[in-house]
């Protein structure tokens, strides 16, 4: 993996937590972890129909230092964008991690 560029973004990690509702299910919040700073590159993007509507989506790479306890059940916040986190790779050196991100819609 080769190094990032300057780690110039400032983002939030976040995890879920789970509250019951009293009726058998759950509401989601979200609680701040951390922040950190990292390089965001978008990577890929797509539009699609759905229901009639334009539909995007966006992909992004977050590079940062390596730290235990980012999975992909949480997410960053980025500017106003939500990036939910769908795999976390490792460099093997324990130097730096690689989050591949998708931006949530309609958050």
């Amino acid at each position: 993996m080769n190094r990032p560029g300057l780690l110039s973004s400032r983002l939030t990690l976040e995890a879920p937590e789970r509250v019951a509702d009293g009726a058998g299910g759950a509401t989601v919040t979200w609680i701040v972890e951390d922040a950190l700073w990292a390089h965001v590159a978008p990577q890929t993007g797509r539009a699609s129909l759905s229901a009639d509507a334009a539909v995007s989506a966006v992909t992004y790479r977050v590079t940062l230092r390596h730290r235990a306890g980012i999975t992909a059940e949480k997410r960053f916040v980025w500017k106003a964008r939500i990036l939910s986190i769908h795999a976390v790779l490792d460099d093997g050196e324990g130097r730096w991690i690689v989050c591949l991100c998708e931006e949530e819609k309609g958050a």
